[in-house]
């Protein structure tokens, strides 16, 4: 189990940092929306995602 909630801490957490970091390469090329979405809402989802990661590797690493 806890290896098994690491990796979802993992993937979690790297799949916020590649939404983050698409969300930032739209915004800066001057679009405010991606996916029918804006920009700045799809960058707070990639946080979202990071922060969950970084939960689940910490819960993890408790156990």
């Amino acid at each position: 189990m806890k290896s098994q909630l690491a990796l979802v801490g993992s993937v979690l957490g790297w799949s916020g940092v590649l939404v983050c970091l698409v969300s930032a390469l739209v915004k800066l090329t001057g679009s405010y929306y991606l996916f029918g979405a804006e920009s700045q809402s799809v960058f707070i989802g990639g946080i979202g995602l990071t922060v969950a990661g970084i939960l689940a590797k910490i819960e993890a690493s408790n156990r």
